[in-house]
């Protein structure tokens, strides 16, 4: 998992955003989901990969986190809500969706089999053979993967797109499907249904591609000059602009508030930065994938061979694929922690 993800999924991890983020994608902004609802739900799940059908022993176990869980009590009823956050398309998530709540479903079953074995008065047969009493019910599992990258999505939306279904095929309406919720970030329409600080977030996000529409933006929403401190660094991260946060001080309106559209020129110098660095990372790039060493590059470059070094140790954490944005990510990789609120 890389920064993008880390710092927005501490930044969801709020109560406050995280009830705003379903409110707003399921309920169009209607308060049907209260912070005050919401208590924190372990991530963790331990899973059995191998078992010996003759020892009963489990030979390996994974643990599976998940990005952000938490319990919703309303009123008498239990739910667990999870998000899944991405900055890249999972073309597996078709069937890590289903497995996650699988795991959470039998993680449920093993605390009732352990409560009920305690106590089998009553029990019928089948139901100590199953381990569950008849009317033993599970807490349901609700499941979003917000998908926040810049290229369109043309992953999986269910567990049937990954299938590899033959023409007219006569078995296909009896395969159990498992749909997923899908939300991207590029096909959400209006943002308004978000109501804390979240909105001005995803708004920036949208137009991090275009610094016209985004000094646009800034200069014309006056929410933008009263950002808290969280919002203003996971801004820093989610548009690759690292000097907004390391010169906080000077968008400063008072305590804890910030002024984002103060950051415009330290927006645009930051954009001629990086689009010296990013032509500097390609081509170094393109003569790695030829070959060629630290020193023969920096010599071809006209380069100081510190710099050409920095770039080839980056470019290492990401062969063989040598993507350049996440050569530049790991060149600019910060350990600010987030503000607690």
């Amino acid at each position: 998992m890389g920064q993008e993800n880390n710092v927005m999924n501490e930044y969801l991890g709020n109560t406050r955003r995280f009830a705003d983020f379903w409110n707003g994608v399921l309920f169009q902004g209607k308060s049907m989901i209260r912070p005050e609802e919401l208590t924190e739900a372990s991530e963790k799940y331990d899973q059995s990969l191998v078992e010996n059908p003759k020892t009963k022993k489990r030979s390996k176990t994974v643990e599976r986190i998940r990005d952000l869980k938490k319990m919703l009590k309303d009123q008498a009823c239990l739910r667990i809500l999870a998000l899944e956050g991405q900055d890249y398309i999972d073309y597996g998530s078709g069937v890590r969706c289903p497995q996650y709540d699988l795991l959470e479903y039998g993680k449920q079953m093993a605390a009732i089999r352990d409560k009920n074995e305690q106590d089998q008065a009553g029990m019928t047969m089948s139901e100590k053979m199953c381990g569950l009493r008849k009317t033993d019910r599970l807490i349901p599992v609700y499941t979003t993967w917000f998908y926040y990258g810049t290229t369109p999505y043309d992953g999986p939306r269910s567990l049937a797109d990954m299938m590899d279904f033959p023409a007219n095929d006569i078995f296909r309406e009896y395969f159990s499907d498992y749909r997923m919720h899908v939300v991207c970030l590029d096909e959400l329409k209006d943002l308004n249904v978000f109501h804390t600080e979240l909105r001005e977030l995803l708004k920036i996000m949208k137009c991090r591609s275009d610094r016209n529409a985004l000094k646009q933006m800034l200069l014309e929403d006056e929410c933008f000059q009263h950002l808290d401190a969280d919002t203003l660094y996971t801004i820093s991260v989610m548009v690759h602009r690292p000097g907004i946060w390391k010169n906080r001080k000077k968008y400063m309106k008072k305590e804890a508030e910030y002024n984002v559209c103060l950051a415009m020129d330290q927006i645009e110098e930051d954009a001629r930065e990086e689009g010296g660095e990013l032509k500097l990372i390609s081509q170094v790039c393109r003569k790695l994938k030829k070959g060629k060493k630290p020193y023969e590059i920096a010599e071809d470059l006209d380069e100081d061979i510190v710099i050409i070094n920095k770039i080839c140790k980056a470019a290492e954490s990401v062969t063989p694929e040598f993507n350049e944005a996440k050569i530049y990510e790991a060149l600019h990789e910060t350990d600010y922690r987030m503000v607690t609120e």
